[in-house]
């Protein structure tokens, strides 16, 4: 971002970079911070460092490693639609964008983003009511203008949901509310029953919503704490 040391015809140079491509591939030893306007993007850290892309418009998110690192995507247009495909990343990711879908036709069990948190910004939503996002990630946090979908593959603290339509989130493993959960439509909280144990929803901040039900399934045990409010 900014200026950038750019080799052309062997000449070094500095200037604003931005890559315009309908594909773009990016592979690099540590960090990644670049501005890019591209249809889709596949990109990897080899060792360890951060991936900062900075899109113009929607894209693609086909494949994305990172083995030691975080990270960061966000679009100038504020109503983009970012699809991810498959992202892999060591620590933390951040969203900002107007929506983010599943690049699957139906949620399939293989894990669409994972990480160690995930926070998320968007203008419009995540995922649909029939196809969630497929995350495995410890932490999340949401901030969307509609609804929010989300299916977990393994234990999940939720730190706070802020959502303008319904909010459904499911995990396989544990399920702990710490932080508020407002929606304005239904909310779903499920942790999945299966043959594992620890699959407890724990609901320890207040679950309101302005319109529709709250719906709350555990596999094992269900706790909601002291002081806690539950207010559809």
């Amino acid at each position: 971002t900014g200026k950038q040391k750019v080799i052309i015809d062997n000449q070094v140079t500095e200037k604003d970079v931005i890559i315009k491509a309908s594909g773009l591939e990016l592979s690099a030893l540590s960090d990644i911070n670049i501005k890019t306007d591209v249809e889709e993007l596949k990109a990897e850290i080899i060792d360890e460092g951060d991936i900062t892309i900075d899109e113009a418009d929607s894209i693609t998110i086909s494949n994305v490693s990172v083995e030691e690192g975080s990270l960061t995507i966000s679009t100038v247009d504020v109503d983009a639609e970012i699809t991810i495909g498959e992202v892999e990343v060591s620590d933390d990711i951040e969203i900002t964008t107007g929506q983010i879908y599943s690049a699957d036709i139906s949620n399939d069990g293989i894990v669409d983003l994972s990480g160690e948190t995930l926070t998320v910004t968007v203008t419009k939503g995540i995922g649909t009511d029939s196809i969630l996002l497929e995350t495995s990630v410890k932490n999340l946090t949401v901030n969307a203008g509609s609804g929010v979908n989300v299916s977990n593959y393994e234990e999940l603290t939720v730190d706070s949901i802020n959502a303008g339509a319904g909010v459904q989130v499911e995990t396989l493993g544990s399920l702990t509310i710490t932080g508020d959960v407002s929606a304005n439509g239904r909310i779903r909280l499920e942790s999945i029953d299966s043959a594992e144990a620890g699959e407890d929803l724990t609901i320890n901040a207040n679950i309101t919503t302005t319109s529709g039900d709250i719906t709350l399934n555990s596999g094992e045990n269900l706790t909601i704490a002291e002081g806690v409010s539950v207010e559809p």
